[in-house]
């Protein structure tokens, strides 16, 4: 990483960076070559058709279950690179719908959790309670998964970069931003395709109000979890800010799609459509 850092900083202008961006030039010369350029549209799509296949797989076992129902359940993902700065983009594209079973207990799924023991299994889990959470038919039980969810995102096999996500984390809920920053950051070095870390930067940048940054943020963590809920919605906050408010319902329409039965985000759709409607009647922006 220190190698990375210096080869990332500007030659010859005399400038001192400050460490986050510092380890952000690191990350993005690690990014680009290595990962996110080597990935085309076809490979994205075989990256996500491979995990439904995966969460399939994983759930056929409890097929005869007596908590076994059957629901559909749409998958969504396409992405790119983005010349303009090498980072991978995200968009939405309906794949392919499927089947799945959906209602098992919450000790069962809360057991799946606290034995996870490595990312592939975390990956498989995530599209499990995803399904769950689709098929929720109450917001108790929706909280009760999104709760379940939000743990499985935190988790990763390298328990150093598990450490700065949960470390950057209690610096974020303190109001340390730069330290949050530095953590997430970190972990990132450490694993660039770790999900909850582009998710919590995105946060970090939110409540700075670097907006355009961490749209950019929420694009990587869509781009590893389609239908992350928490990403989603937070896309909608980001848009309300840059008053793009026809991109924010969407965005909220989307995080409710995932999770029917939560409440919230389909208040925040409707109040994203009525700016929406009041910009157009005031002639700022088009229908």
């Amino acid at each position: 990483l220190r190698q990375i850092a210096c080869q990332s900083r500007p030659q010859g202008t005399g400038e001192e960076l400050s460490p986050s961006a510092v380890l952000r030039g690191a990350l993005q010369t690690w990014l680009a070559p290595r990962a996110f350029r080597q990935l085309n549209a076809a490979v994205a799509i075989l990256m996500v058709l491979l995990g439904v296949i995966s969460a399939t797989g994983s759930l056929s076992s409890s097929a005869d279950s007596d908590w076994s129902t059957k629901v559909q359940v749409r998958v969504e993902s396409e992405q790119w690179i983005d010349p303009a700065d090498g980072l991978l983009t995200y968009q939405t594209l309906t794949l392919q719908t499927r089947e799945t079973h959906t209602g098992a207990p919450l000790a069962e799924l809360n057991n799946a959790v606290s034995s996870l023991e490595s990312t592939d299994a975390q990956n498989s889990l995530s599209s499990r309670l995803l399904d769950e959470l689709a098929a929720a038919e109450s917001p108790v039980r929706a909280r009760q998964i999104g709760d379940l969810l939000w743990r499985t995102w935190c988790f990763h096999q390298n328990p150093e970069a598990a450490a700065m996500l949960a470390e950057g984390t209690r610096l974020l809920d303190q109001g340390d931003f730069v330290g949050a920053e530095m953590r997430f950051l970190k972990a990132l070095a450490l694993e660039p395709t770790y999900a909850e870390a582009w998710n919590k930067l995105a946060t970090v940048d939110y409540l700075q109000g670097q907006y355009e940054k961490s749209l950019k943020e929420i694009e990587q963590t869509l781009a590893f979890v389609p239908r992350h809920f928490g990403a989603l919605s937070g896309k909608g906050l980001v848009m309300l800010k840059l008053e793009r408010f026809g991109e924010a319902a969407e965005a909220f329409r989307q995080a409710q799609e995932v999770s029917p039965a939560s409440e919230g985000f389909g208040l925040d759709a409707e109040y994203a459509e009525a700016m929406q409607r009041e910009m157009v009647e005031a002639g700022v922006v088009a229908d």
